[in-house]
């Protein structure tokens, strides 16, 4: 594929540019529902040209990006890098002109976001076997029109050697998927708006009904905006999803052929090349059930996955990905980290602007992981100096994880304060009072 084709599609990922519009699911007849392929609606007003070498920051994070570093496809931000092991060279930087980075669009840990495809956790070969159907056209979207993401992908299947492919394959697989979108049941959402293929919130916009419809959103559009891996997201659906989706899963409403743990298992993690399911982005999880539909993922493994989608009408679509959306990924263990100031800082005069921002990163920071699912408790002593000590309790899925969340904490990274790690286990919990 010609470089200049590469270039268009960079626009994908880009803040700091104006993207023109392309269709969206409205402008084009089709079975598939409009709402699961948002578009790029431009502002009415164009942008002001933002500054490409502006140096931009992240709670939490010990490393900086400029702007245009964060538009370039090939050159994957990696705001924390402590976080997984070394990404090989596909992931970290592609290979130009025609392959991006992998890291890029679906993230250092294969978080991904909601308008692509988390990665972490699947199986390497199966990872490997939906590539070889994007190059042979076994896997294609639901959505017949323009799709930044999907054509970019596409396109990236057809030049990526199968050595960069096993490559990719293997280190995605070997990483863990964190939940990282709550899961919310609800009537009415906030009125949105489409942008590089996501929806964001609109600006003092009113509630609308949300109908049947999935409407995924970052918490935060700014972290979203300069791809932090940690950023959480929030997805509205219709009342009543959960458990619907829930009946599906388990049993099928009645049918043991639709229901998704006969295959996927009980707890929605996968069975051997089956993929897991747990904890991921319900858009996506909906967007591969039309493929499945309308016949768009056609490769001889997906057929059964076929026959299950023409059994699902759109309500039980959503139902079945909010379930799924909801669910652990994986048997979470739980720890704690003992937080203590450093000596230098037991005299409240020895405290510096520079502490202070530290602490309020590492506040922020924790609020963050709370929010998302990850922290169960944190909190401090209130007595001063030496005797000054925090604790967080967390999930982790192992010992390694554990330790890089811990080690990500800004009050560490800063030097303000210094931590031990203990495997922990919440044995009695007091009853939530009215």
């Amino acid at each position: 594929m010609p470089a200049t084709r590469i270039q268009a599609l960079a626009a994908v990922a880009s803040a700091a540019v104006a993207l023109p519009a392309l269709a969206t699911a409205a402008d084009t007849p089709s079975v598939v529902p409009a709402w699961a392929f948002p578009g790029n609606t431009p502002p009415a007003v164009p942008a002001q040209p933002l500054d490409e070498h502006q140096v931009l920051h992240l709670p939490g994070s010990r490393v900086t990006f400029t702007r245009g570093q964060i538009a370039d496809l090939f050159s994957t931000p990696d705001w924390y890098p402590e976080s997984h092991p070394p990404m090989p060279e596909i992931v970290a930087h592609g290979r130009k002109p025609t392959v991006p980075a992998c890291g890029y669009c679906h993230l250092p840990d294969g978080q991904g976001r909601p308008e692509n495809a988390p990665l972490a956790g699947l199986p390497a070969a199966y990872i490997v076997a939906q590539v070889e159907d994007m190059r042979s056209g076994a896997r294609r979207s639901a959505w017949q029109g323009p799709h930044a993401p999907n054509d970019l992908m596409h396109a990236l299947a057809k030049d990526a050697t199968s050595a960069e492919v096993a490559a990719a394959a293997d280190y995605f697989s070997r990483l863990r998927l964190t939940r990282r979108t709550e899961v919310i049941e609800t009537a009415s959402v906030p009125i949105m708006r489409e942008s590089r293929w996501v929806y964001l919130l609109a600006d003092g916009a009113g509630t609308e009904p949300l109908g049947e419809r999935i409407i995924e959103v970052p918490v935060d559009s700014g972290r979203h905006e300069l791809r932090d891996a940690a950023a959480p997201y929030r997805a509205y659906v219709p009342a009543g999803s959960i458990a619907r989706g829930k009946l599906l899963v388990e049993s099928g409403d009645g049918d043991p052929a639709v229901a998704c743990a006969t295959c996927h298992g009980a707890d929605l993690r996968g069975v051997g090349l089956i993929p897991p399911l747990a904890g991921r982005s319900p858009s996506y999880l909906v967007r591969q059930l039309l493929a499945f539909r309308t016949g768009a993922r056609a490769s001889p493994p997906g057929q059964p996955m076929a026959v299950v989608a023409t059994k699902l009408d759109e309500r039980d679509m959503i139902a079945a990905a909010a379930y799924a959306a909801a669910s652990n990924p994986a048997k979470p263990q739980q720890y704690l980290y003992v937080l203590r100031l450093v000596p230098r800082l037991h005299d409240d005069k020895a405290w510096t602007e520079a502490d202070n921002a530290a602490v309020s990163r590492h506040f922020q920071h924790l609020k963050a992981a709370t929010a998302a699912g990850r922290v169960i408790l944190a909190g401090r002593t209130t007595e001063s100096g030496d005797k000054t000590m925090g604790l967080v309790i967390f999930e982790a899925a192992d010992d390694a994880e554990a330790r890089r969340f811990m080690e990500s904490d800004p009050s560490v990274i800063a030097g303000v304060m210094t931590a031990t790690l203990h495997p922990y286990a919440v044995a009695l919990q007091r009853a939530p009072r009215n």
